[in-house]
């Protein structure tokens, strides 16, 4: 088997069905496209399978053995791919050139992993639109070590919403921390990075994929970064996530202020504080918070 996509799944809607066919539909079609469904009720299995396109393997586990490194690992560990595709079950491929072009930057010599670029939903927040933007731009990437001084934090960053591994290399690097329920991908990438791998964007592998959370999910959401950081104190040590929020808030503001958006010019700010003080109450909060 070449590439299986694997999809982790919690109460599935119908994005997980539109990504499945739009997998189905890749000109390089991937071997198997299996399913992680953390089960919630009886018979939510057969329901799924009944919406899915025939050959789609569905896999129920308890509510009570996810996790996002854990699975993930399962997962690799019980794979015959020697590359795996995966994604979250509301990223949806944009054309039919996702897995090629993600499996295409693999070829390269230490390339442990390749992530898409996220294209938001139309019904995005502008404040959503530009973030993605930010985090996801025109241009691809091939992050290694020697970008740590230019790039910091940023080095590190990548995404499991929609990646590709090399299953031969992640084995050789001890693959997922199963102990992380956050940021597992992240953390993979710092550690391939620092064993002299490489990361690698790809900007023309697209993918539908955004979120518009509520400050009190932002706060959240940025309280389990740090928290992930601070437990990973060595191999984050010499980078801080700090200077790249400060980057992020001015460059959103000029381009909202530009464009004459003052809406969300003040929108971003308030969302910025609020990721801030869940990024400081991770910092110095107690490993049970």
């Amino acid at each position: 088997m070449k590439v299986e996509v694997i999809i982790p799944a919690y109460k599935p809607d119908d994005k997980l069905v539109k990504a499945v066919r739009a997998l189905q539909a890749q000109t390089m079609k991937p071997d198997r496209v299996r399913i992680i469904l953390t089960k919630t009720r009886e018979g939510e299995k057969d329901e799924l399978l009944a919406r899915l396109p025939e050959g789609t393997v569905v896999e129920e586990i308890e509510k009570k053995y996810f996790s996002h490194g854990g699975t993930r690992q399962y997962a690799v560990d019980s794979s015959e791919a020697a590359y795996i595709l995966f994604m979250t079950q509301d990223a949806i491929p944009a054309d039919r050139y996702l897995v090629r072009n993600l499996y295409g930057a693999l070829s390269k010599k230490d390339a442990a992993v390749a992530y898409a670029r996220q294209i938001p939903y139309n019904t995005s927040s502008d404040i959503e639109k530009y973030s993605r933007r930010y985090n996801y731009p025109s241009y691809s990437m091939s992050k290694t070590k020697a970008d740590l001084p230019a790039m910091g934090i940023k080095t590190y960053f990548c995404s499991d919403s929609c990646a590709m591994y090399n299953v031969e290399i992640h084995n050789e690097l001890g693959g997922f921390d199963v102990t992380a329920n956050f940021n597992e991908d992240m953390l993979y990438a710092c550690k391939a990075i620092n064993c002299g791998c490489s990361v690698e964007y790809v900007s023309d592998a697209h993918v539908y994929h955004s979120h518009d959370f509520t400050l009190k999910e932002q706060f959240r959401r940025y309280r389990h970064v740090a928290r992930s950081q601070r437990q990973h104190r060595e191999e984050f040590r010499g980078v801080k996530s700090e200077s790249e929020g400060i980057k992020y808030l001015i460059k959103g503001m000029r381009y909202f202020i530009y464009r004459c958006n003052f809406k969300a010019a003040f929108g971003l700010i308030a969302t910025s504080a609020v990721k801030y003080l869940g990024f400081l109450a991770g910092k110095i909060g107690n490993e049970q918070d």
